[in-house]
């Protein structure tokens, strides 16, 4: 604290000012509706506190002679004028001069009137575009799923919303409150609300946005004129799930196709529907790739996620004599199974559970040579599983490739390749119950000296059947004796039969247990 006596001093600082034109803002309108006055705004702020004498507007549509107008102050820091827009008019170009009370100016573009600001007049007809990957399923236990979209327009996306109906067990159907999206950068994204759902139900939506012209168009997905997206809630533990009885959203190219099995195989895992690689005739006879991609998945908060699908095949082969691990043989055609952690930039082949048929051989005019491929016959339809990783942007894909010629070994005429019933689980799925036999071969016979008939059996699994195999053994009436096991065949159009002959030939007093 200084005495009371201390002298006290005096400081004057003076700030200086460099004069400078005033600094102007504009805002550039969307578009312009012809045949009407159109107001144009500009705000202009004084600098080093020398007062604003004004602005004008200058102005031209389809590059004709400048107009120039002198602007009215409309508020504390705005001037408008108004432009009188010929209905025939396609472009207004225009630029800003505003005065301070100095004599300095300022325009604006700074460039002008070299450099000028362009609106379209007329009509903006076309809402936002709108690119979005359907939800198909989401488990009971995971709702309420998210909505993510990109959305683009020539102005910008003033709002987007999604609409939704939700199909009761019973068929009733009730209207949901709709829910907006909101934007990270061009992705908009956004959850339904908190329901209490049912295995079973359906929920049918559509997503909106709105654009920022004049006009506040507005599109949809699917279009009005479409059927909504739906989205099913299944069980617990269930990702995704496709029986391919309604149009899936998978990418095909090549002779992939969702239809009902016509040639070779005529019967669906499970309903009708299925991807198969030809209906009517052999597959091609050339070098060629057939590929049938899953939509992408994210798994990264799966720690144990599992694909399941089911498959049959026909494919030309030398000597392949069973449907996974065949170690005599050769594959000529086949199908894999290929996986990509990166949204499909690079793929590699996913192991099965119980592995492939066999590696397609290098030397093999083939585009799958030197993968492990499912080759040969599969004598019927076949389960697979597979560990999935955890990871985003996982995507799936079955290849089927051939090679030049149809000409080897072949059980129903080179039918390809059949997919169905794909699913995606969180987890290994569990199967404790056994098959259940329907009819069976006589537990005794007799049978005349020659060929043995076929054996045929029909059962049922809550499943699927996978395989039915036949151990036998032979007594022969000299004292000699013989064993061995064969496997029986799926009835091509009756997927609880399975039937096939043994390769013997019985003599009389021949005694055969099986």
């Amino acid at each position: 604290m200084l005495p009371e006596s201390a002298p006290t001093v005096t400081y004057t600082v003076s700030v200086f000012c460099e004069p400078n034109p005033p600094a102007a803002f504009h805002a550039v309108p969307s578009d312009i509706a012809p045949g009407a006055p159109f107001r144009l705004s500009l705000d202009v702020l004084p600098v080093c506190q020398v007062p604003v004498s004004g602005a004008r507007l200058s102005y031209r549509f389809d590059g004709a002679e400048f107009r120039s107008l002198a602007m009215t102050q409309t508020g504390s820091a705005t001037y408008s004028a108004d432009v009188d827009v010929p209905q025939t008019a396609r472009t207004l170009s225009y630029y800003f001069e505003a005065s301070a009370e100095d004599g300095q100016k300022s325009l604006l573009p700074p460039g002008a009137p070299g450099e000028t600001f362009s609106v379209a007049v007329g009509q903006d007809q076309a809402g936002p575009s709108i690119a979005h990957q359907p939800l198909t399923h989401v488990a009971q236990s995971r709702w309420p799923p998210v909505v993510t979209a990109t959305l683009f327009d020539t102005s910008t996306v003033a709002a987007a919303w999604v609409s939704f109906e939700r199909e009761r067990l019973d068929g009733t159907v009730e209207a949901g409150t709709d829910f907006s999206l909101t934007a990270t950068d061009s992705v908009f994204s956004g959850a339904f609300p908190t329901l209490s759902v049912n295995i079973g139900e359906r929920i049918h939506y559509r997503l909106w946005a709105r654009d920022s012209s004049i006009w506040q168009n507005v599109s949809s997905l699917p279009p009005d004129s479409l059927p909504a997206f739906h989205m099913d809630i299944i069980k617990k533990g269930i990702l995704a799930s496709y029986d391919f009885e309604e149009d899936a959203a998978f990418d095909s190219a090549g002779t992939w196709r969702r239809t009902t099995p016509g040639y070779g195989l005529t019967v669906a895992h499970s309903g009708t529907g299925a991807w198969v690689t030809n209906t009517d005739g052999p597959y091609p006879s050339e070098a060629g790739l057939s590929a049938l991609a899953m939509p992408p998945i994210n798994l990264s908060r799966f720690q144990d996620a599992w694909l399941e699908f089911w498959y049959w095949h026909d494919f030309e082969h030398q000597g392949l004599t069973q449907p996974v691990h065949s170690t005599a043989g050769k594959a000529l055609d086949g199908g894999t199974v290929q996986l990509s952690t990166d949204q499909g930039t690079t793929w590699q082949v996913l192991p099965m559970e119980s592995g492939y048929t066999t590696q397609m051989p290098s030397d093999v005019n083939n585009p799958l040579a030197g993968d492990s491929v499912f080759a040969g016959y599969s004598y019927g339809w076949r389960r697979a599983l597979a560990p999935l990783p955890q990871a985003t942007g996982v995507r799936i894909r079955f290849l089927m490739g051939t090679g030049p010629g149809n000409s080897a070994t072949s059980a129903h005429g080179y039918a390809g390749w059949a997919v169905d019933d794909v699913r995606v689980l969180d987890s290994r799925p569990e199967d404790d119950t056994s098959p259940t036999f329907i009819t069976l071969p006589a537990e005794a016979t007799s049978i005349v000296p020659g060929g043995v008939p076929p054996f045929t059996v029909e059962l049922t699994d809550s499943t699927g059947i996978a395989e039915v195999l036949l151990d036998y053994s032979l007594i022969m009436n000299s004292g000699m004796q013989s064993a061995g096991q064969t496997r029986l065949a799926m009835d091509t159009v009756n997927l609880s039969v399975f039937a096939d002959s043994l390769p013997l030939v019985l003599a009389q007093g021949d005694y055969l247990e099986y």
